[in-house]
């Protein structure tokens, strides 16, 4: 998933990674057209939801909001621009990544761990529970990764009577 600021006149400036410059040395901020930036293979967008209730933020998926509001236009646009003349450090998926260029953009605030790496890090979490709770099926790991369950759907207590769950 890709996040970023728009701008005026259909631009958005973004945080580019080593994945798409090639170099595991290399990322920036950057700006693009508006379509250049989703690209042809995302081809759909939706926006990061900035003020939610804490009630909202434990049902919506992690890396689509924050509680934290966002500040006035005139500022998110400034801090957006300084970005693209002084970057914003190493890309880093744990804490330095195009969600959280975005948020400090929108917020003024450094997130110290990204939403989206906190959800990858409960799809693992969920993936490990259900092995150790004795389901093996492809389809529960599969369940994991895409997010439908949680290590708590499966209990904490393996069950030793039956090898393999459906």
């Amino acid at each position: 998933m890709l996040t970023g600021i728009y701008m005026e006149d259909g631009k958005v400036v973004h945080f580019v990674t080593p994945l798409e410059t090639s170099r595991t040395d290399s990322s920036k901020i950057t700006e693009s057209d508006f379509q250049s930036f989703l690209g042809s293979d995302h081809p759909h967008w939706f926006i990061y939801k900035y003020g939610v209730s804490d009630e909202e933020f434990r049902r919506l998926p992690r890396g689509t909001c924050t509680t934290t509001q966002s500040e006035d236009t005139k500022s998110v646009l400034q801090r957006a621009h300084e970005a693209l003349r002084q970057g914003f450090g190493q890309f880093n998926l744990v804490g330095c990544n195009c969600e959280d260029f975005a948020v400090y953009c929108k917020t003024g605030q450094r997130c110290q761990t990204s939403g989206q790496y906190l959800s990858a890090l409960r799809r693992i979490q969920a993936a490990r529970q259900a092995a150790a709770t004795g389901y093996k099926n492809p389809i529960v790991y599969a369940g994991c990764v895409l997010g439908w369950f949680t290590a708590s759907d499966f209990g904490n207590q393996p069950n030793s009577t039956n090898d393999e769950k459906e």
